[in-house]
């Protein structure tokens, strides 16, 4: 609710919830591209420490995926294992920032008014 959701209120929460579960029934907790020949990991908050270990994720795994703060929190520099990169949001940060192979690009645009896009190309370029 106090991330915009309160238009929820104005309908059944039942009805809500259903539409939802159905929804996430057919969205991908993480993305893979490849830019430059490089592959580039999307995933909403938190990567994990392998990015294999995506596709057999247990139920606490993807919470870190969707909610996951702790390797911002730390500063962990850890590389992501195999991939090249992986861009994440979640966790605003004034600007785009860089830990390990791991890019932070959300910069607040509902709070801020600064909407941070990367091309995938400068993604690469950011980690050389």
């Amino acid at each position: 609710m106090m991330n915009g959701g309160d238009w929820a209120s104005r309908y059944d929460i039942t009805d809500i919830r259903q539409c939802l579960e159905k929804a996430l029934e057919n969205l991908p907790y993480a993305r893979e591209i490849e830019a430059s020949g490089s592959r580039i990991g999307i995933v909403h908050a938190e990567p994990p420490r392998d990015w294999t270990s995506i596709e057999r994720a247990e139920t606490s795994d993807k919470h870190d995926l969707v909610w996951g703060r702790s390797r911002i929190k730390r500063q962990d520099q850890t590389r992501v294992l195999g991939i090249d990169a992986v861009v994440v949001g979640h966790s605003i940060v004034e600007q785009p920032t860089r830990l390990g192979n791991v890019l932070y690009i959300d910069t607040g645009a509902f709070h801020t008014q600064t909407l941070t896009l990367i091309e995938a190309d400068e993604v690469i370029a950011w980690l050389e």
